[in-house]
């Protein structure tokens, strides 16, 4: 049997997949844990030896999530783990604030504005996360900050539709938004890594949303959701070896941690200001 570190890590791994939380799922061990050849050249000395275990979900009809999954947690970057812990009830008051727009039946005014209100902080918060100097090599800065502009053509696609069935989806309103974004603050490297986490985490979500979501869509309105499309998984693979170097070698993980979350509250105050959930992030917490 396996120890509840370990279970703790694959139930991690399974929410990565689903992009989606897994703490309803009944996770059944299927038997020891094996050795696995090969190390991570990020992996904690901690994790001396490579590890891999199978265990099994009662949930097969979850978008993303497969009955059976074989991890290998080998090489669970340490910081993300951390990360992911100590962030998740700040993650989960978002989710649930949103759950009610998460529906299969989607309707487009929703996910018109949905959109809008992630495009308008997106645009806002590129800039100061990925523009700066700083970020280690192979982290693609660059290609991390086009999501504003993702989200621009696929409002753009929508305001393409014939008025009438579902009306003006935009409204009068411009792509960008009038009201001010209050971000967290991103004067550091370690403060970057933070609020990158919940954006390159959003990609991972994007892409359960667009199964869930994919036959109420017009054409040419998912750019968003595809994400980086074949590469999503490539790319967050890569942001988490690089977070993890980034702290292994000289940077603060409770100040990434403190950055993510006032990120996720960054999110939920102004979806709550834009009229998307009903309720800003310390109510809900409540």
């Amino acid at each position: 049997m396996t120890d509840g570190g370990t279970k703790d890590q694959a139930r991690g791994r399974l929410e990565e997949a689903a992009g989606a939380p897994t703490d309803d799922l009944d996770l059944e061990s299927e038997g020891k844990v094996e050795a696995v050849r090969g190390e991570s050249p990020l992996a904690s000395s901690r994790l001396t030896r490579a590890r891999s275990v199978c265990f099994s979900t009662r949930d097969v009809a979850r978008p993303g999530l497969p009955a059976r999954a074989c991890l290998d947690v080998r090489s669970r970057p340490q910081a993300g783990e951390a990360l992911r812990n100590e962030t998740r009830a700040h993650h989960r008051a978002l989710e649930r604030a949103l759950s009610p727009l998460f529906r299969p039946d989607l309707h487009l005014p929703a996910y018109a504005a949905y959109l809008r209100a992630w495009r308008t902080w997106l645009a806002a918060a590129e800039k100061p996360v990925w523009h700066v100097g700083g970020w280690p090599d192979g982290m693609d800065p660059e290609i991390r900050a086009a999501k504003a502009g993702w989200i621009t053509e696929d409002l753009v696609a929508l305001r393409s539709l014939p008025r009438g069935s579902e009306n003006d989806l935009l409204g009068s309103e411009s792509l960008l938004g009038s009201e001010r974004v209050e971000l967290p603050n991103l004067s550091t490297l370690d403060r970057r890594f933070g609020a990158a986490y919940v954006i390159e985490g959003s990609t991972l979500g994007g892409r359960v949303l667009l199964e869930r979501w994919h036959p109420e869509l017009p054409q040419g309105a998912t750019r968003w959701l595809r994400g980086y499309g074949g590469n999503t998984r490539r790319l967050w693979t890569t942001f988490q070896d690089g977070l993890d170097g980034h702290v292994s070698r000289h940077g603060s993980l409770p100040t990434v941690v403190h950055a993510a979350r006032d990120t996720f509250d960054s999110l939920h105050r102004w979806f709550f200001r834009r009229g998307i959930v009903d309720a800003p992030p310390d109510e809900v917490a409540a």
